[in-house]
């Protein structure tokens, strides 16, 4: 199974990617391990609505559903690039960027959920786990 952690090391490990996919790369597994991160802060003992919780959490999973993906289609594209030389064209970085605007937006979401709460997230107060 295609993880976006297992993609994400894939990307950074083509010598001839391009900055801009590694920057996108880095910038979706970020916003995905910071939702995590939020999410578990509130599910279990509620503090966000079901609703906003859900939506978020639903919006970071297609958003990571498309960027893997996009990268099989561009992996199974360039299967015989066994030397790792090519790189993905403009409309699979558009796609790359989608995802990334998208699980940046549910991000978004929660972060502005949780400052309502009073909190920010990767801060804990003393009364948090």
């Amino acid at each position: 199974m295609t993880t976006l952690t297992s993609v994400v090391i894939e990307i950074l490990g083509r010598p001839n990617m391009l900055g801009e996919c590694r920057a996108l790369a880095a910038r979706m597994i970020a916003a995905d391990e910071e939702i995590n991160h939020i999410l578990a802060r509130t599910k279990r003992n509620g503090t966000l609505a079901q609703s906003v919780w859900s939506a978020c959490a639903a919006e970071s999973e297609r958003s990571i559903n498309l960027y893997v993906a996009e990268w099989r289609r561009f992996k199974a594209r360039v299967a015989d690039d066994h030397e790792c030389r090519r790189r993905p064209n403009p409309s699979e970085v558009k796609v790359f960027e989608g995802a990334v605007a998208g699980i940046e937006g549910a991000l978004g979401t929660l972060r502005q959920e949780f400052a309502l709460l009073g909190k920010t997230s990767w801060v804990y107060g003393d009364d948090e786990p």
